[in-house]
């Protein structure tokens, strides 16, 4: 094959063409991947272009219009687009450019420390009027897209805890309600309900729903504990929350269930209307498991929420306490039985000689031999990554709100749960059954169908290796 001199021009140099410098490369730009953001009325089309050089650009279509492919604006280093319901608002986020944050990294740390928040720009897509807001940590639209709720964080001291204010903005007339100290907050699907959780230090936290159309604030709980995960049903204006229930440092977080129906309604809103679930207190709640955290999941028909249950590893003394009232006839026998060969083991250690020690007790190092029975349904890395989810694992259950009723439904942790369409039904898909098959052939499973209201299982195959969806009936 003929050699090439390195004095000899290139092709592209022969052809009079120049090879592509740094600067040029750097201005390279692409699409971003990822699908773009089109507003709910098709109307108009927001998508980002970025370049070699980190910089980039967000610009917004007006499909409706007669130039479709062109943008009527362009937002440098903008990013994360949110249009409005009704399509007549588009919030843009602005980032820092890659001289802003080179100049940063270079800064003294006194100095490095970036504002609290960024910046986002409030567009009226109309007229194209736009409002530059500061300190913005996030913003969100109504249902009704009448109004923005624009959380806003403080720039603290390095050691101090961010404080974050809640501004209601009218988006009609531009005016704006302001709460300080919100922990979170939520808008209702329609409407313009919004649930918020107001942190008062050494005092207590408060959930509150504020209807800015009337500027009414009501209260709906109160609580020294902190709340979880909070969630409007879909097309309703029900609100689910759970809250936090007494622990200490590194112990399991158990929560308390609370639920309200049509808050639309004045006289529904208040702590009477609650309807709450308290684990502690089910006579058929299991001893041995809570509710972990995680958001609660309304069913389809918005009669019940799924939740996630947990066993317990370091359970609070609180609750070590109840569950040791319970108990306590049975386990001050056993207890005494044990205090007493405890004691009169500590007793013979403490007059005679140490105990040799194992061999395992001997190891400063852990081994890092791996050793397969050939009884393990898995193999090493797969009982590694298995050993990791049991580490997290948990279980599903509903809870009746109505009725106050809780199901767990879940027996196994690897089973999967599908809630029927028809709100009475689940499906379990069981794969333990078969796990010595699934070493060498197919993964197969047990398809149950579980009553949601009282958890009765009925097998109804065995050995399903493909499963498709269930009927929309439920059927």
């Amino acid at each position: 094959m003929p050699g090439v001199s390195a004095d000899e021009p290139t092709p592209a140099e022969s052809k009079g063409k120049q090879a592509v410098s740094p600067e040029d490369y750097a201005q390279w730009e692409s699409l971003r991947g990822g699908p773009q953001t089109l507003s709910e009325d098709g109307h108009w089309l927001a998508y980002i272009v970025s370049r070699v050089d980190k910089k980039q650009s967000l610009h917004l279509l007006d499909l409706a219009g007669r130039k479709k492919s062109k943008p009527v604006a362009s937002f440098p280093q903008g990013g994360d687009p949110v249009f409005s319901k009704d399509g007549q608002w588009l919030a843009v986020s602005i980032g820092k450019s890659p001289e802003e944050l080179r100049k940063l990294a270079k800064a003294p740390p006194a100095e490095a420390r970036p504002p609290a928040g960024g910046v986002v720009k409030l567009r009226r897509l109309k007229d194209g009027e736009t409002t530059e807001i500061k300190s913005v940590r996030s913003i969100r639209f109504s249902g009704d897209s009448r109004f923005a709720a624009i959380e806003i964080e403080g720039n603290p001291a390095p050691d101090a805890k961010a404080g974050r204010a809640l501004i209601i903005r009218d988006l009609r007339n531009g005016t704006e309600t302001t709460f300080g100290n919100i922990a979170q907050h939520a808008w209702s699907d329609h409407g313009s309900l919004l649930a918020m959780v107001v942190d008062s230090p050494d005092i207590s936290n408060t959930l509150q729903i504020f209807e800015p159309r009337r500027g009414m604030l009501r209260t709906l709980d109160s609580s020294p504990q902190e709340y979880g995960s909070m969630l409007w049903r879909k097309d309703a204006m029900d609100l689910a929350v759970s809250r936090e229930m007494e622990h200490g440092k590194d112990e399991d977080v158990a929560h308390v269930l609370l639920a309200w129906r049509g808050l639309e309604d004045v006289k529904m809103r208040g702590s009477k209307a609650s309807m709450i679930f308290d684990p502690t207190k089910a006579k058929t709640f299991p001893k041995d498991m809570y509710v972990a955290s995680g958001t609660p999941v309304w069913t389809e028909d918005g009669r019940g929420l799924l939740v996630d249950l947990k066993e317990w590893k370091n359970r609070p003394k609180s609750s070590a306490k109840e569950k040791a009232k319970g108990d306590a006839k049975g386990d001050a026998k056993g207890d005494a039985k044990g205090d007493a060969k405890r004691d009169a083991k500590g007793d013979a250690k403490g007059d005679g000689k140490d105990e040799p020690k194992s061999l395992r007790e001997t190891l400063e190092a852990d081994s890092n031999v791996e050793v397969w029975h050939a009884r393990d349904a898995a193999i090493m890395p797969l009982q590694k990554k298995q050993a990791t989810i049991e580490e997290n694992k948990s279980l599903r259950a509903i809870w009746w709100p109505e009725e106050n009723q809780f199901v767990q439904l879940g027996s196994e942790i690897r089973e999967e749960i599908r809630i029927l369409r028809n709100g009475n039904h689940a499906i379990g898909l069981d794969p333990m059954p078969h796990e010595r098959t699934a070493m060498f052939g197919p993964r197969l499973r047990d398809i149950h169908r579980i009553d949601l209201s009282n958890g009765e299982r009925q097998q109804l195959l065995t050995g399903v290796e493909h499963f498709l969806q269930p009927s929309p009936d439920g059927k």
